[in-house]
């Protein structure tokens, strides 16, 4: 607020600009990423939600791969809760979007592998293995070069390992191919309302920016408390061990309008 105040500008704690839209929204980046896939988030019609939005994001670890991918698991189904919970972004454009979070809304509308997960993901037979699989055959959409953001075609991952890329033609041969590191790259752009990291880390990303520095603290207590302590944890995988596809999806999509 005090830095606001010096620069003659003001913070609005929403989780979608109020009043602007995304053609007069101000776009600022210092990173090359942003820069490289703002192309791809217009190309599918979802810069807005990108550009014009704003989350609180907490991430947590887990002791093992295979008890954060059961954590990860878990967090996709109760991603919509917090949602409700937190749903802050009735605006746009000046006006009453009739959703509680258009933010929201804006992400759902993204009909994009980046943002989905298979339908089979909540099968109790689904493992880790299988998520491997699916993060292979998501497009690609860019890899680092020398600390550079470089934007590539949308192919699979797997069709391009061991085939120099087209975009890195500039480069020393040995630079053009896939490597691990574009691997480990390319999940952190596997963007659905969970992020699943290689490194065992999870990023719950649902929730829109709150009104206060206490409404962010108390997000980090929430998903603390359920995903820290085993008899939470469990309570909370006994509640959702019944939910059926057609409620799950119900369930997601109804929030955006409705919140709690």
């Amino acid at each position: 607020k005090h830095i606001g105040q010096h620069l003659g500008v003001d913070v609005v704690p929403y989780g979608f600009h109020p009043h602007v839209s995304i053609e007069e929204c101000p776009y600022i980046s210092e990173r090359t990423r942003f820069a490289a896939l703002k192309p791809v988030f217009e190309a599918e019609r979802g810069f807005a939600a990108w550009g014009q939005s704003s989350s609180v994001q907490i991430t947590l670890d887990g002791k093992t791969m295979d008890d954060s991918f059961g954590a990860f698991k878990l967090g996709l189904l109760l991603q919509p809760v917090a949602a409700a919970m937190y749903a802050n972004s009735p605006f746009s454009v000046g006006e009453d979007s009739g959703y509680k979070s258009w933010r929201r809304q804006n992400l759902l509308a993204l009909d994009s592998p980046y943002y989905t997960v298979p339908d089979k993901l909540f099968d109790k037979d689904f493992t880790l293995q299988d998520w491997a699989e699916h993060v292979l055959h998501v497009p690609m959409s860019f890899v680092v070069r020398d600390d550079h953001y470089i934007a590539v075609a949308p192919k699979p991952f797997i069709e391009m390992i061991g085939k120099p890329l087209p975009e890195l033609a500039h480069l020393p041969l040995e630079e053009q191919y896939l490597c691990k590191a574009d691997l480990l790259d390319h999940t952190t752009g596997i963007k659905p309302e969970m992020l699943f990291k290689p490194n065992q880390l999870l990023e719950f990303r649902a929730v829109d920016l709150g009104p206060s520095p206490a409404s962010w603290m108390s997000l980090g207590a929430f998903w603390v408390g359920l995903f820290y302590d085993k008899d939470a944890f469990k309570a909370a995988q006994d509640y959702v061990a019944d939910w059926q596809q057609e409620e799950r999806i119900a369930f997601r999509n109804a929030v955006a309008k409705d919140g709690l």
